[in-house]
């Protein structure tokens, strides 16, 4: 199966604004700062749904085609494009942040690794193994990997054994816990490459009464999350979430100006997710709380828009810089 027009322009269109979605995750800000509980709210709750949504995305594109080549050919075809878009980045930014955090230890500052006390293996393991490495969100990029490097296994398991395996995993989503990777990562990735293998469209609710009881759903998950109600209301709601999304960009890619804009726009997801922690949104929350010292809502909305700014010029003046060197 072939991925449509209109599926290939949601995944498009879909990027940018993820991408700055992530930046308002990782900028909830102090605890003591004023309404904490509604930035909370929007930040891990309301957002819950924005990794599921790169991981199904991820798992869809990468499981597209699969039948057309053999398991062979295919598997080393993505393990080369993937060592480039994936593994590169992943040490790069990592080594980045690496170089910045030593640079606090030695400034006496607070930085996320105690050198002093800290193995070179401890260092190498918590830069790039462990679940959570140097660079926080990259632990998406380290568990798409593993799940690259393993994707032979999961097509056999998602092709032969799918009800049995998407639900040991949705139990294991529910229960919690990391084993090798997060539950997260597996379940949404699979889902993911499900679609693709079974040849289901990713805009699951075709009609508008679908779209409608989706909606009405995970708003109803949203009121009772607000109110911390049950702690699976997140969970559900994030499996549901990313499709109500995708709908609505689909909705948006019919207006010719959004699609315009989103193509141009597409480009600077990849910098926005890899820069925002170790450098845009520091320096981000640096210049506003120079200005607004107190975190309030104001810092919380301004601060990873600002962010994402440093993010797009980055991009730019590497664009450039590149250009005029070739």
């Amino acid at each position: 199966m072939k991925i449509d027009k209109k599926t290939s322009d949601v995944i498009m269109l879909s990027r940018f604004p993820l991408a700055v979605l992530v930046v308002f995750i990782h900028s909830v800000g102090d605890i003591n700062g004023s309404y904490y509980h509604l930035r909370d709210f929007i930040s891990h709750s309301l957002l819950s749904f924005v990794v599921p949504a790169f991981f199904i995305m991820s798992g869809y594109l990468f499981f597209m085609n699969v039948e057309d080549r053999t398991i062979s050919k295919w598997y080393r075809d993505k393990i080369k494009k993937r060592a480039k878009t994936l593994l590169l980045p992943y040490v790069i930014w990592n080594l980045i942040t690496l170089m910045l955090d030593f640079l606090k230890y030695v400034k006496h500052s607070i930085c996320w690794i105690n050198y002093g006390d800290t193995s070179l293996w401890g260092v190498i393991n918590k830069t790039f193994f462990d679940y959570m490495p140097i660079d926080l969100p990259l632990w998406y990029i380290r568990d798409l990997i593993i799940m690259v490097v393993f994707s032979p296994a999961l097509y056999y398991l998602l092709k032969r054994v799918t009800y049995l395996f998407v639900v040991v995993i949705g139990i294991w989503y529910f229960i919690g816990g990391n084993f090798i990777i997060n539950p997260v990562s597996l379940l949404f990735f699979s889902l993911g490459g499900l679609l693709a293998i079974r040849n289901f469209n990713l805009l699951l609710f075709n009609t508008r009464w679908q779209i409608l009881l989706a909606v009405s759903l995970t708003f109803g998950l949203s009121v009772l999350m607000f109110f911390d109600f049950w702690s699976g209301c997140p969970k559900i709601y994030a499996i549901i979430m990313p499709f109500v999304f995708f709908n609505l960009i689909n909705y948006c890619s019919s207006i010719i100006s959004v699609q315009k804009k989103g193509r141009a726009l597409s480009k600077y997801s990849e910098i926005i997710y890899y820069s925002h922690y170790p450098i845009t949104l520091i320096a981000a929350i640096t210049l506003v709380t120079k200005i607004i010292p107190d975190y309030s809502l104001v810092n919380y909305f301004i601060i990873p828009l600002l962010a994402v700014m440093f993010s797009v010029v980055i991009k730019m003046v590497y664009e450039k810089i590149k250009k005029q060197l070739l």
